[in-house]
């Protein structure tokens, strides 16, 4: 698992941004075993434009 190999390599953060969920998963704390720390931040957005001007 990715995670492991970037915790394992001392990346502080590991973000992972599930748009279908509309969730972002944010992994700290490295050890050799993984990360430590797992926040998972919901997103509610019924509608959302952006724009190139």
């Amino acid at each position: 698992m990715k995670a492991i190999a970037y915790a394992k390599s001392g990346i502080a953060d590991y973000w992972i941004l599930d748009v279908n969920q509309r969730k972002l998963h944010v992994y700290r704390l490295p050890s050799p075993d993984g990360y430590q720390s797992e926040t998972i931040l919901s997103f509610i957005c019924d509608d959302f434009t952006a724009g190139i001007w």
